[in-house]
């Protein structure tokens, strides 16, 4: 059981760091096109 919940935890974690990247990634475009306007 231990183990399946570490498992369960790791996918957890590699899904959050994608939808924080993602996140970050449209911040970003988001600043770039009020900077250049």
């Amino acid at each position: 059981m231990n183990f399946y919940e570490g498992f369960l935890n790791d996918e957890y974690i590699k899904r959050g760091r994608e939808i924080v990247k993602d996140f970050f990634k449209k911040i970003k475009k988001l600043i770039d096109k009020i900077s250049e306007a």
